[in-house]
């Protein structure tokens, strides 16, 4: 907010604020998509052949059904903990990845100089301005 004038400040501050709600709103939708999908498809792949079809599309489709049968069965548990592990590592690395492009957009796009008023004379002229 520094980079703008006194002036701007109103319209940099909905800006910012426009852009953090879109970024988390679309992080978590994006995020959780990738999640969702690597915990499916490696829960269904750990699985087939182990689970007769009808409650495997059931456990690819549904956590708290699997995590039922997870209570009855090790091997169901086991491959439950290393598809959730494999989404959420999945879904960490994206994170990080976005942000380090973020970092790098915001390196090259953002100017490097702060505004100054005092500089531009925005501050002396108020001052001087004022009655004594």
């Amino acid at each position: 907010m520094q980079v703008l004038p006194t002036a701007r400040a109103g319209v940099g501050s909905a800006v910012k604020d426009a852009a953090r709600e879109l970024g988390g709103t679309l992080g978590v939708a994006v995020v959780g998509s990738l999640f969702s999908s690597l915990y499916a498809a490696r829960l269904v792949e750990a699985l087939d052949g182990r689970l007769p079809a009808g409650l495997l599309e059931r456990a690819g489709d549904s956590v708290g059904f699997t995590d039922a049968l997870a209570a009855r069965s090790p091997e169901v548990a086991a491959a439950m903990d290393g598809a959730f592990m494999d989404g959420l590592s999945a879904a960490c690395l994206l994170i990080g990845v976005l942000c380090l492009l973020g970092a790098a957009a915001s390196w090259i796009a953002l100017p490097g100089e702060r505004y100054d008023p005092v500089a531009e004379g925005v501050l002396v002229d108020v001052v001087a301005d004022q009655p004594h």
